[in-house]
């Protein structure tokens, strides 16, 4: 096998990594014994799903598919489209995060975004799709939140959770294989449309970014359950979630674009336990197009400047996805970083057969670490308004750990 470059094939110069290799040299026998240690490992403590689970998902999603071109067809022809072109409408639905990647839990959900016509609106989307699927006997816990700033169909189909957002282009016609990656797709649409459809854009990008993409999902498997179980991972409530995680280990992988997944492990947690935030972490260099759209840009956007830890998406326009990020949360993630470190330089010492990735993977001791705690109960009348409640209540922790780090406490941790 011919040794990475670390320069990405298939991808336009807009796209050129924003940092070059770091080192060029490939595996040593220690490093490889190592990382066939952490895929067993992984194997036993977060086992990838089987091909009945990965079957089952696909038909869903065709299911989803097929319903959706149908449901484009109905809309259509009422809306006084001729049959031929209500015929051509089509559709499409697109998958992102780690599904898309490869690297989903069992039981973790899937993030489809249904790409529409112009003759689509998204009252339609709502009360048509969205109550075609409600019909559906395989369909539970279906929630439809219109008035978000990104508005969202949550549900279960078949046991499956899925996010399912809406992308209203301009054309009169969605192909079922749609070039994405083509910042042309951009054109026209509105704010909603242009977060939802960018999931998928920043999740391919990633994986056409990486030089090696199977060393890549190993090490972000490990990454994910590491953080799942130290208890930073949250987007919600300051910490980092799935795309500030898969960014973080693509920039690692193309810096180190020859070492095996448990030699990039140990990076990711040297390289972060000493990053000088709020230097951003960016996969390729930003750029402007004539479509004008807002780029992430803290000389120019005031507010930006004060980001403390921004991971920068690199599908066009991009974006800061971590700006969620506060002092406490980042001096966690600090110390959390320098603790897996100091942990891997040990695991990397052992034997191959006495590797102790238990270690690492320690569940954190949140709840024994401090003297003081704060509990926040969420109570409402029933379960379909305690879900939208506690969701909401959730969502401003962020700001209530904000307030305490106001009044000169050294540290919040939710």
């Amino acid at each position: 096998m011919a040794a990475a470059t670390g320069a990405p094939t298939g991808l336009s110069a807009r796209h050129k990594p924003a940092h070059g290799p770091v080192l060029l040299r490939g595996p040593n026998e220690a490093e490889l014994a190592a990382s066939e240690s952490l895929r067993t490992h992984m194997g036993r403590v977060a086992p990838l799903e089987d091909a009945a689970g990965h079957e089952k998902r696909q038909r869903i999603l065709n299911r989803l598919g097929a319903m959706t071109r149908a449901w484009i067809k109905r809309t259509c022809l009422a809306k006084g489209v001729p049959e031929e072109a209500a015929e051509e409408a089509g559709g499409t639905v697109l998958i992102s995060g780690s599904y898309r990647i490869g690297v989903h839990d069992p039981d973790g959900d899937i993030d489809a975004v249904i790409v529409v016509p112009r003759s689509v609106n998204h009252d339609d989307c709502f009360d048509g799709l969205g109550e075609e699927l409600r019909a559906l006997p395989e369909v539970t816990e279906l929630s439809l939140i219109r008035d978000a700033r990104v508005p969202i169909i949550g549900l279960k189909f078949d046991g499956v959770d899925l996010d399912l957002l809406f992308v209203l282009l301009t054309r009169s016609s969605v192909p079922e294989t749609l070039d994405i990656l083509d910042d042309e797709i951009l054109v026209g649409l509105d704010d909603a449309s242009v977060a939802s459809i960018n999931g998928p854009r920043v999740t391919d990008l990633i994986i056409k970014l990486v030089p090696d993409l199977e060393n890549f999902k190993l090490c972000l498997r490990a990454v994910r359950h590491w953080a799942k179980k130290r208890g930073v991972y949250s987007n919600k409530i300051g910490f980092l979630g799935g795309v500030n995680f898969n960014i973080m280990v693509a920039f690692v992988c193309q810096l180190y674009p020859n070492l095996p997944p448990a030699a990039l492990l140990l990076r990711f947690f040297t390289l972060y336990a000493q990053w000088r935030w709020p230097q951003p972490v960016m996969l390729c260099e930003n750029y402007e197009t004539s479509l004008g759209l807002p780029v992430w840009n803290p000389e120019k956007n005031h507010r930006e400047k004060f980001q403390r830890m921004p991971i920068i998406t690199p599908a066009y326009p991009a974006s800061n996805s971590s700006f969620n990020v506060t002092n406490s949360t980042l001096k966690i993630m600090r110390d959390e970083f320098k603790r897996g470190g100091e942990v891997m330089a040990r695991i990397m010492e052992q034997p191959p057969d006495e590797m102790d990735w238990d270690e690492l993977f320690t569940p954190t001791d949140f709840f024994t670490r401090y003297d003081s705690y704060l509990q926040v109960d969420a109570t409402a009348g029933t379960a379909e308004g305690l879900e939208e409640w506690a969701g909401w209540v959730e969502s401003r922790l962020r700001r209530l750990v904000d307030t305490i780090e106001h009044q000169q406490i050294g540290r919040a941790h939710v």
